[in-house]
């Protein structure tokens, strides 16, 4: 679940709903930008498919005692994060190799350095099955494999970008993880070596910068705002249940 606190509770997207956004963003990065077609639908099912896992996880929302707040995705124990990940995982193998190949290569470049004994037999497990679906792709051109990785990982951190922010906040008042721009997108920059900033304008638009879009787009995000009364009313999960879906509109530019 990600998480962002409002003045009267918490605003609540599942990882999924998430992913839906990443790839409607996905679907207008322009074309010039990939040396060839192939893998393109492969690729894009993977960034709408790439937070499948956490279907699982966000159906029961946890609760934080230590931060008095729903349990954000960052916080999430890692033993039943890494099984859901492998159940996901395998969802997306069984609908494409390719697809399958970019989650896995997401999922593991979050486990660089694993401390416990249960996540490095996770990551081998995932660093095989990388192997095997290289073989079943018949991927030939690793080069444009890295770069719909990158897509992957960029639209994710776009999405995320929505997602963390208040709409229409000031650059200086960002998440800090975007203040900066996103890291590693400089191959979707018409800038050499600059990456890409996002700014929102008002409490709809927001413009990426140099924008390596086809043009102007809009999508939306499907959320909850649960109140800080409701959950002391309720708890965490009826207090989640009974919070009415919403909708935020959302210009890219």
């Amino acid at each position: 679940m990600i998480i962002r606190e409002s003045t009267r509770g918490f605003v609540m997207v599942r990882q999924h709903d998430h992913a839906l956004l990443a790839g409607d963003i996905a679907l207008h990065f322009r074309k010039e930008f990939f040396s060839s077609p192939v893998f393109f639908e492969e690729t894009m099912q993977a960034v709408y498919q790439h937070d499948r896992s956490w279907i699982y996880m966000d159906d029961v929302p946890l609760w934080n005692d230590l931060h008095q707040a729903p349990m954000a995705f960052m916080e999430y124990p890692a033993l039943p994060k890494i099984t859901f990940y492998k159940i996901g995982l395998d969802e997306i193998e069984a609908m494409n190799a390719y697809a399958g190949l970019l989650c896995s290569l997401h999922y593991t470049s979050f486990f660089s350095q694993p401390l416990r004994q249960e996540e490095k037999d996770w990551l081998a497990y995932e660093q095989d099955r990388q192997s095997k679906l290289r073989a079943t792709a018949q991927v030939s051109d690793e080069a444009l494999l890295l770069l719909h990785f990158q897509l992957l990982q960029l639209c994710d951190n776009l999405s995320l970008y929505v997602c963390l922010n208040k709409p229409g906040i000031e650059k200086s008042q960002e998440h800090p993880w975007y203040r900066q721009g996103f890291h590693k997108s400089e191959a979707f920059s018409s800038e050499q070596q600059k990456p890409l900033t996002a700014s929102w304008l008002d409490a709809k638009s927001i413009q990426v910068t140099p924008s390596p879009f086809d043009g102007p787009f809009q999508t939306k995000l499907i959320y909850k705002e649960v109140s800080k009364e409701a959950l002391h009313q309720k708890g965490m999960r009826e207090a989640y249940e009974k919070a009415p879906w919403q909708e935020q509109e959302i210009a890219f530019r």
